[in-house]
């Protein structure tokens, strides 16, 4: 498998040590060790966050299945404290959840288009010059429930 972005994981000899190893390498060509080699790399890329184009046992991941925070905010830009809190505001990890970023682990697809929501969202700035609007104005139509508010976090200053 490679080493495809910061933070992703040497599945290889971390978590199966040499029988990765010897089915990785020493038996590719083994057409006995196939129902074997594709149950494992089935095992695999469901709880790696593996990445489209990483290798497995000798084949690329043609989906990503799961995302850790780490590579969730690889991907979207955003750092991994502040998708941590909008993450846990949605409900994806708990609020008591005291796991590394890169032990954050959930399911890509289930939450793809969070992601791609958070990804999009800006502050009132942004949104008063796209709309050309005054500050004064935007407020106004937060007020008045025109604009939603995104997130209620109380340490982001402008959701």
């Amino acid at each position: 498998m490679t080493d495809a972005g910061v933070g992703a994981p040497d599945v290889s000899r971390g978590a199966f040590g040499a029988l990765y190893d010897r089915v990785e390498h020493f038996y590719r060509q083994d057409r006995s060790f196939d129902v074997f080699r594709a149950l494992l790399r089935d095992h695999v890329i469901r709880i790696w966050p593996l990445a489209v184009g990483d290798m497995v046992l000798g084949q690329e991941v043609e989906a990503r299945q799961v995302h850790s925070l780490l590579t969730a905010s690889e991907e979207t830009g955003i750092t991994t404290a502040l998708l941590d809190s909008l993450l846990t505001e949605a409900g994806v990890f708990r609020q008591d959840e005291t796991r590394s970023p890169s032990g954050k682990i959930f399911d890509a697809e289930v939450h793809s288009g969070l992601l791609r929501e958070i990804a999009t969202q800006v502050g009132p700035n942004a949104m008063c010059e796209a709309m050309d609007a005054t500050l004064s104005e935007f407020r106004a139509l937060v007020e008045e429930g025109v604009l939603e508010l995104r997130s209620r976090l109380p340490k982001i200053k402008n959701p």
